[in-house]
């Protein structure tokens, strides 16, 4: 029985070890910028690794004569680009963190 509770704390340590990583590893996706770019190259959109919005640019030629329409699929498309790479830079770092346990959920 002592080598149960002794494979128990060495877990626990593990997991505490790992829990104070995802944190520091959560801070440091908040400070990184990722941008999407629409297709036609008119819309950018700049998110944080924690996936907040920072910045938005629409260049002009994308509004001379444009229909709303238009404008708004510039717009998703830099914003899904974007969102695309927030989330390949989150699951890298998980499988960094985790070492490729698969335990995507907890960030």
């Amino acid at each position: 029985m002592g080598t149960l509770f002794g494979d128990m704390g060495g877990l626990l340590k593990q997991a505490r070890k790992m829990q104070s990583e995802m944190k520091r590893v959560r801070k440091a996706l908040a400070k990184e910028r990722l941008t999407g770019t629409s297709k036609d190259g008119h819309v950018r959109i700049v998110l944080s690794g924690d996936a907040k919005v920072i910045e938005l640019k629409i260049e002009p030629p994308a509004l001379d004569g444009a229909k709303a329409e238009a404008v708004q699929t510039s717009v998703r498309e830099a914003l899904e680009e974007a969102l695309i790479q927030v989330e390949d830079r989150r699951e890298a770092e998980m499988k960094r963190v985790t070492g490729g346990l698969g335990l995507s959920g907890l960030m």
